[in-house]
């Protein structure tokens, strides 16, 4: 069940932030190279105050979501530990999963899970070697502390951190934010794709 509460849990929640104001760093040797990736176009991405360090060309690369479905448009941050990403695709018309001009609460959840996926990807690259498919298997403590996503004009700051996991199963905590204000936050459980392609 989804509480709605009026304030968001400040607990488990530090790292998410430090995150979010963190210079990108990461890598077997100290430190990631910043990518040699286009301007962005949209200069409210920019406004966040963060570099693009992966942008959606690659990120596109790591992730099974095509065309409008990979809704993350640039990770900002990453270390072994968590991801951020930014995104204004919550505000565009031709986004997949709007319904009468709404974009539901509860796809905030998917927003998170392509970003710890993004995260998967990323640690895996680093690491030498390709990630595991997977699908989101669980959600728990789920709350949001907004009506539409749609309606929300600045860009979306998207960070899941890595609570448990392996090569295979991961328990991520994200959170969905925009101008300093928690959105949406949940823990999500990643399991491994089935043999079969059976998710049962």
């Amino acid at each position: 069940m989804v509480a709605l509460d009026p304030q968001p849990p400040q607990s488990g929640a530090n790292h998410l932030k430090k995150m979010m104001t963190q210079t990108p760093v990461h890598g077997s040797q100290g430190k990631h190279e910043r990518e040699n990736s286009p301007a962005q176009d949209d200069d409210a991405l920019s406004k966040t105050g963060l570099g693009v360090l992966v942008d959606k060309a690659r990120i596109q690369t790591l992730i099974p979501h095509a065309g409008a479905m990979c809704l993350l448009e640039a990770v900002t941050a990453w270390d072994e530990a968590g991801i951020v990403c930014v995104t204004q695709t919550h505000r565009d018309p031709a986004n997949p999963l709007r319904r009468q001009d709404r974009l539901a609460m509860s796809h905030a959840c998917e927003y998170g899970a392509q970003a710890a996926a993004i995260h998967g990807g990323l640690r895996a690259q680093a690491a030498g070697q390709s990630a595991p498919a997977g699908y989101l298997a669980a959600l728990r403590d789920v709350r949001w502390f907004a009506a539409d996503l749609a309606a929300v004009d600045a860009p979306l700051e998207v960070a899941a951190h890595l609570v448990l996991g392996d090569a295979d199963y991961c328990i991520y905590a994200i959170q969905v934010s925009a101008a300093g204000q928690t959105l949406a936050e949940a823990r999500i459980t990643i399991a491994p794709q089935p043999k079969n392609g059976a998710c049962s």
